[in-house]
Order: structure tokens, then C-alpha cells, then sequence
């Protein structure tokens, strides 16, 4: 796996010089992000049993760190702008390191302190990492994306299954320290960054851009659909398994890896599928497997076919995130980095209303099968907004600002 990720890298020209050290430092910046946003979900239990709360008490964790990654992404650009990429990226994973170690505290109230320095940290790195890795490969800023997203994935991946193995040996003093030292270390390199001038933001790129043209309020509606089908797809199909007859926890998390698996596999392969094809076909492409396989997934008519159904949902969702991003900074020009906050919120926006929308619908109806078709509707309206992209890009004002 390493020896392919570092061949993909090489790819995407990310490999070619020692001005990528720093860039090589976010991608590894980057895989810690995803364990810091997935660890939660195996955490909850000990901390609920830790403070003693209720699951309506419990779910404020969650509030908090979505609180916090929000208000850090609508002022990300303005931070670029101000102190460069490292100086951000430095004060976001100390902003994480701080937030893991309160976690250790005694109280339910720095717990949710801590979680919301937790979602500062991450609302800080996904757009500042994004940023960078576009700025630094003109020309390839699809393929160098689609493996910084990879990176997440396979943190994200990583931080249950890490979480898995470490809270039965050690519980909190075991885990808690295990991700305090690499966001420290990483924290201590960003820093160190400042010294190479090669971490701050190309001349022009963070200008005030104002009110956010055309292309960014696509692409912003864009990820707000994506990020709300992908957290909904993802976080409801191990409860979708088990509700079926002969369900069960281990289908379910099964289930649940294959989605990961066809993201993972997606966006490791897609520097190579760029080759032969454009990014606006390849997201095209990738809407159109996500379709049929979030349609199969429902009518499946027994369990081969339904994990092959949610393995086909993760790899065409794969290559729609970054090569969207990719996109949009690479023809927003210089208002990229301005406009970058509003795109970014509009996914995490995403990412906490369908869920929900998709539990109360379950809820109201008494069928989670049911509730299932609004990510499948999402993907279809990504269509119709990559369509509005697409005429966007032709146009000449569009397509070739300065």
C-alpha cells in the first residue's frame, strides 16, 4: 500500500523536489485529520460512561466539534492571508492537541471545550491543506488531490480500528496520548515551516473576493450535497444491515468498510484515471457509479449483491470531493483562497443536516430503506449541479480569469 501511495504521489508531482517536504508534511498532517474527525464515534462510549450521560447529552460532543470546525472554516481565509499556510496549520493542530488532551479532564464541560478546539483544528487543516496542495501543482491539481483525500481516508479508517485495539489495553491514558504526541510533533513542523519560506500563499491568491461569483456557489452547493449523501451513506448503513433479515453488527461493519474501501481504492486510482480522462468526466463518472450502486444497495436482493452495491456507492463518491475542489481553485484564480471558506462550510453544513434529515424521515416513515432514497436524490442533484459547472467553465469570463 505504501509503495503505491508513494508511486501515485510521484503521480500527481508531489515527490519531485525538497519544496514538497512541506506538502509531504500535510498529507501526513492531512491522514491525522480523519483519525481526529472519526475517533469519536468509538470514544463516545467511554466518555458517556466516564460522565455519566445520556445519548441527548452525548450527541453535544458531536454539536461541538461541528460548532467549532464550522467557525474555523468561514475564517480560514482571512488566517491564510494573515499568517501563511504553515502558521495556520501549525495553530491548527495544536488547536487538536489541546482539544485531545482536555478530554482527559475530569469534567463533562472541557469535554465539550475540547471537542470544539477538536473541530477548530479540523475546520482549519481541510482548507488550508486543500489550498496548498492545488497552489503547488498547476496543472495537476485534480490528480494532487484526489491522494490528499486519500490520506484522510485512510485516516479515517485508521482512528476507529486504533481505537478499537488501544481503549481495551490502556482506555483513555493509553489512547489519548498515543494521538497528543503525532499532533504535537506535527504542530512543532508546521512551525517550522516559517523558516523555508516555501508555507505562505502565493502573491494575490488571498485578495478579497467579496460576495462569491458564480462558480463557488456551485461548487459550494456541490459539496453540501456530496458531504451530506457521503456522512448519511456511511454513518446509516451498518443500522440499514442489521434491520434486514439475518443483520447483524459484524454485516454491518463490514457494510461500512467496503463504503471506505471503494473511497480509498477511488481515490488512490484516480491520478491514473485522469490520464485518460478530464475531471468533469471523471466526476460524471463518478456520480453515475455512486447512483446505481445507492440504488442497488435498496432493492439488493440478498447479501452479495448488497455489499457489492455499497463498495460501487463508495468508489464512484471517491473522486467527487477532490477533483470538484480541484476544479474550483483551479479556475477561480486569485479568489480561490477568499471564497474557499464559504465551499468548504457548505459541505460541512452538508455533512450535519442529511443525516439528520435522513433519521427523521426513518423515523416519521418507520422505514430506513425509505429514508435511504435521500442520498440517492442527493447524487442525482449533484448532476444536475455539475451540469451548471460545466456551462459555467465555458464560459470565457469563467474559464480564464487572471
Amino acid at each position: 500500500m505504501l509503495i503505491r501511495f508513494g508511486a501515485a504521489c510521484q503521480t500527481a508531482g508531489l515527490q519531485s523536489s525538497k519544496t514538497d517536504r512541506f506538502v509531504l508534511l500535510v498529507h501526513l498532517g492531512y491522514g491525522f485529520t480523519g483519525v481526529m474527525t472519526t475517533v469519536l464515534g468509538p470514544l463516545l462510549p467511554v466518555l458517556a460512561g466516564r460522565w455519566s450521560l445520556t445519548d441527548a447529552q452525548a450527541g453535544r460532543l458531536f454539536t461541538a466539534e461541528f460548532a467549532g470546525s464550522l467557525a474555523a472554516v468561514a475564517v480560514s481565509g482571512r488566517l491564510i492571508a494573515r499568517f501563511g499556510f504553515s502558521g495556520v496549520l501549525a495553530g491548527a493542530f495544536a488547536s487538536m492537541l489541546a482539544g485531545v488532551l482536555g478530554l482527559g479532564l475530569p469534567s463533562f464541560w472541557t469535554g465539550l471545550v475540547s471537542m470544539l478546539f477538536c473541530g477548530v483544528g479540523c475546520g482549519l487543516v481541510i482548507p488550508a491543506s486543500n489550498l496548498l496542495v492545488s497552489e503547488r501543482s498547476p496543472g495537476r491539481a485534480a490528480a494532487a488531490l484526489n491522494i490528499l483525500n486519500f490520506a484522510w481516508c485512510v485516516g479515517a479508517v485508521a482512528g476507529p480500528m486504533a481505537a478499537g485495539l488501544l481503549i481495551p489495553l490502556g482506555g483513555l491514558r493509553l489512547l489519548l496520548p498515543s494521538l497528543a504526541v503525532p499532533f504535537g510533533m506535527l504542530a512543532a513542523a508546521a512551525y517550522a515551516g516559517k523558516t523555508n519560506g516555501r508555507s505562505q500563499p502565493a502573491a494575490g491568491s488571498v485578495e478579497d473576493a467579496g460576495w462569491p461569483g458564480p462558480l463557488a456557489v456551485a461548487t459550494a452547493l456541490l459539496l453540501f450535497l456530496y458531504v451530506g449523501a457521503e456522512t448519511a451513506l456511511s454513518g446509516w448503513i451498518p443500522s440499514y444491515i442489521r434491520r434486514l433479515p439475518a443483520g447483524s453488527d459484524s454485516l454491518g461493519a463490514m457494510g461500512q468498510s467496503l463504503f471506505w474501501a471503494g473511497i480509498l481504492l477511488g481515490r488512490l486510482s484516480a491520478p491514473l484515471a485522469l490520464r485518460a480522462v478530464g475531471s468533469g468526466a471523471l466526476v460524471w463518472a463518478g456520480l453515475g457509479v455512486n447512483a446505481l450502486g445507492s440504488a442497488a444497495l435498496l432493492v439488493a436482493p440478498g447479501y452479495p449483491t448488497l455489499l457489492a452495491a455499497i463498495f460501487a456507492a463508495g468508489l464512484g463518491f471517491s473522486v467527487v470531493f477532490p477533483t470538484a475542489v480541484a476544479v474550483f481553485t483551479e479556475h477561480s484564480g486569485p479568489r480561490a483562497a477568499r471564497e474557499a471558506p464559504y465551499v468548504f462550510a457548505a459541505g460541512g453544513l452538508g455533512g450535519a443536516v442529511v443525516p439528520w434529515l435522513v433519521g427523521c424521515l426513518s423515523t416519521q416513515t418507520g422505514s430506513l430503506r425509505l429514508a435511504l432514497l435521500l442520498p440517492l436524490l442527493s447524487t442525482l442533484a449533484m448532476m444536475g449541479v455539475e451540469r451548471r459547472i460545466s456551462s459555467l467553465l465555458a464560459q470565457p469570463r469563467i474559464s480564464r480569469i487572471p
